[in-house]
């Protein structure tokens, strides 16, 4: 009787520990969860996860994005077919009118220069009219000078003074005697508008006071915008339509593709590996235990995320979610295994596979830090991601569950018998017709093989903005969108110099026919060296013989001499970018230069041009080069192609490594390689008879099905369970969730995720399936040189 009781005693006191432990569990599963809601940033900024470019054209283009101007800025379209240009007139008013009393927008104006603003442009630069006259001084100075050059400036201020805004003319010479402002502008009438444009088109630029990833301020502005015009539209009878681009509109558009991605995979994933679960296992209470330790994993996974990065990326999170199908494995073992037995039986049928469980997830987890390696920025958090989800499901699946199924006392037989298919992979038959069948399509889809590029893939969505935006754009400037010279300096002062040495290039490309046209930054800017030459040629100049040539000019054109200031040296402090922020110039400057803590980028757009001519132009400039942004991310993909080929090798010998020191035979570990390796072949055959293009991502998903196809191998050779038919149905269910998890990436809008979707999940399938076929009779030699005799 007292030993009665003290092992009553002492199983009740097991089973408050048991109690102890999982209620434990829970408290911390649901804290991770609230904590990860609570604290994880989730964003959908496109350049935290694609195209980093060059170390120079990255940093350039997202400062450009990143700039205050650029960021909140809209380009405005306004198609109006068929009116005359007084009635467009009106309706562009009328639609201006009502935007500007709106609290948030900041500024609107057409696209072209008014007559307010060429007032306030030749009012700003009259000062520095000497400093930013010409980029070869003595030579343009002594052009000015001279008979011919003095006679000609005399009539421009003829010209002027008679024209439309005498008095503006006349407070312009009251500090620029020769009128020497008017150089600035020569190229205004090429800044005034697009050809055509006035007829058909209207365009405008409108910046708004929120920032331009504040994406919730700026979809509700976007939404005031389209209603406006609507209302408009209506007042006017109809007939006119509107276009916008820019920063917010295309950012506003990718977190909305990225929630309905999270939201789509996240559902599908999690709602069809449950119900398979539940179909399998017919028990509630194993579907509780599989949710909660899944809660548990991607909580804890999102907030390591968090904390390596500081954010969690929707597409990461979207890809994650595929980490159900994956860490779901190692539960289902466990449950299978585990599932029959009770108590302190459970825990040794958990103990006994741990080992199997062990060295499938240190071979998936390679093929997840391949990833962090790949050079691609938003695989290295997918990696972080799934790499702590996969660690804390291990340990879950050894340390957690048994509890769990203690508690809710679960006993279960899965109802996916698979009898049938491990008797019929024993048909030496079928292993020939498999071997044949995927040699067939190994070769003959090998050959049909060609690359693509991944960074070039778009949603129909992104496609029809970039289009968009293109067309807007054609109508603001005649420049090809994405294709200009980058000059690169140290500091300002640098980068300006080195665009001042690029422009008689350029003059010369188009002087020759190669260039249609360019827009530099000078002469709204100048370096602080070309504004002192300027100083200095004009000062050394200014003699009395000159003040006498020019009286002589004046009174030649009819023009009292004396009425006019004396010409005089200059001493005005030279034009500095801090000088230029507050200015009306700064919204044509903040469109070419880019100013960060270390580096200066200015941008010099080009309209038609050859682009080899302007490469090889460029070739004696320094700091300057041709930059391309549909060659940059051809390159840019190749570049992540042949590193994810050298992933997929490193990360298939890793493999290979840790299977030889499991087994100490490399002829075992080629063995459960030899499956995942065929099923690589098969789907690398598939793609090519379909003739998809591959790419980078292609690659990382032959890695990722590599990975976990050897855990199938892993798991069908050792059968640790000793039970091959329970090892056989582990492996089916662990299979059958990991392909659905990623084919439900099939779903997404954006068909970067389609390519792993559709690369994993037959890949996994056929991994599987190879296992009993080709692993068999190595298997059983296998666990009779362990001692085990695998029940049947």
């Amino acid at each position: 009787m007292p030993g009665r009781r003290c092992s009553a005693c002492l199983n009740r006191q097991n089973s408050n520990t048991v109690v102890a432990r999982t209620a434990a569990f829970i408290l911390v599963a649901a804290c991770l969860a609230v904590l990860a809601l609570g604290q994880v940033q989730l964003r959908t900024d496109i350049r935290d996860f694609f195209y980093p470019g060059e170390a120079g054209d990255a940093e350039f283009l997202v400062g450009q994005l990143q700039s205050d101007a650029l960021s909140r800025r809209y380009l405005v379209s306004i198609d109006h077919p068929g009116r005359t240009a007084g009635q467009a007139a009106s309706f562009i008013d009328a639609l201006q009118s009502r935007l500007k009393s709106l609290d948030e927008v900041r500024s609107l104006r057409l696209n072209r220069l008014s007559e307010a603003d060429l007032k306030q442009l030749l009012t700003f630069y009259r000062p520095q009219a000497v400093h930013l006259y010409a980029l070869e001084p003595d030579k343009a100075f002594d052009r000015l000078i001279s008979p011919a050059g003095l006679e000609t400036q005399a009539r421009q201020v003829k010209e002027a003074l008679l024209g439309p805004d005498p008095m503006l003319v006349k407070s312009l010479l009251a500090k620029d005697p020769m009128l020497l402002t008017l150089n600035l502008f020569r190229q205004l009438g090429e800044l005034s508008g697009a050809p055509g444009e006035a007829r058909e088109h209207t365009a405008f630029i409108l910046d708004t006071r929120s920032e331009g990833l504040d994406l919730d301020a700026q979809v509700r502005f976007q939404r005031q915008l389209d209603d406006i015009f609507a209302s408009v539209n209506a007042e006017f009878g109809g007939g006119y339509a509107m276009q916008y681009t820019g920063v917010p509109v295309f950012a506003a558009t990718i977190r909305a593709q990225a929630r309905q991605d999270i939201e789509k995979i996240g559902t599908l994933s999690v709602a069809a590996v449950m119900l398979l679960s539940l179909l399998v296992f017919r028990s509630w209470r194993a579907l509780v235990c599989i949710a909660l330790l899944l809660v548990f994993t991607v909580s804890a996974a999102a907030l390591v995320t968090q904390w390596v990065f500081g954010y969690l990326h929707g597409l990461t999170l979207a890809l994650g979610m595929t980490l159900v199908g994956v860490c779901i494995d190692y539960f289902i073992h466990s449950l299978v295994h585990a599932g029959d037995k009770s108590g302190a039986e459970r825990v040794q049928a958990v103990r006994r596979i741990w080992p199997t469980l062990l060295i499938g997830g240190a071979t998936t987890l390679v093929g997840y830090v391949a990833l962090s390696i790949s050079g691609f920025p938003g695989l290295r958090q997918i990696a972080v991601f799934t790499g702590a989800g996969i660690v804390v499901a291990l340990l879950s699946a050894r340390y957690i569950l048994p509890d769990l199924m203690n508690l809710l006392r679960l006993q279960l037989r899965p109802g996916l018998h698979l009898d049938g298919l491990l008797k019929a992979a024993a048909n030496p038959r079928l292993r020939v017709a498999v071997l044949v069948v995927i040699a067939l399509v190994g070769l003959v889809g090998g050959s049909r093989m060609h690359w693509g590029g991944d960074l070039n893939m778009q949603t129909p969505e992104l496609d029809r903005l970039i289009q968009t935006d293109k067309q807007i754009r054609s109508r603001l400037a005649s420049i090809e969108p994405g294709r200009f010279v980058l000059i690169e300096g140290g500091t300002v002062e640098q980068a300006l110099q080195s665009a001042e040495r690029l422009q008689p290039v350029l003059a010369n490309l188009k002087a020759q026919g190669a260039l249609s046209a360019y827009y530099p930054l000078f002469p709204w800017l100048a370096s602080e060296q070309l504004q002192s030459a300027n100083q200095q040629a004009w000062n050394a100049r200014v003699t009395p013989a000159l003040r006498k040539a020019w009286s002589v000019a004046l009174q030649d054109q009819g023009l009292v001499a004396k009425a006019f200031p004396e010409l005089k040296p200059i001493d005005e402090p030279f034009l500095t970018v801090a000088g230029l922020e507050h200015s009306p110039a700064w919204d044509l400057v903040s469109r070419q230069l880019t100013v960060q803590p270390e580096r200066v980028f200015i941008a010099v757009w080009l309209g038609k041009h050859d682009p080899q001519a302007v490469r090889s132009a460029l070739a004696g400039v320094a700091d300057a080069r041709y930059f391309s942004q549909k060659d940059s991310i051809d390159r840019l993909a190749a570049d992540y192609r042949e590193t994810a080929r050298r992933m997929l090798l490193l990360g298939i010998v890793a493999i290979l490594v840790i299977l030889t020191l499991r087994y100490r035979s490399p002829v075992t570990a080629l063995a459960v390689l030899v499956p995942a390796g065929l099923a690589l072949l098969l789907v690398l055959g598939g793609w090519g008879l379909a003739g998809r293009p591959l790419g980078m991502l292609h690659l990382i998903g032959l890695l990722l099905t590599a990975a976990v196809c050897v855990d199938y191998a892993i798991f069908f050779l050792e059968n640790t369970g000793r039970n091959a038919q329970r090892t056989f149905q582990a492996i089916s269910l662990s299979a059958v969730t990991t392909s659905v998890s990623f084919a439900c990436l099939g779903v997404a809008e954006n068909p970067a995720l389609h390519a792993l979707a559709w690369t994993v999940s037959p890949g996994v399938l056929a991994g599987f399936l190879l296992c009993p076929v080709l692993l068999r009779g190595r298997a059983q030699q296998w666990q009779d040189g362990q001692g085990q005799q695998p029940s049947t």
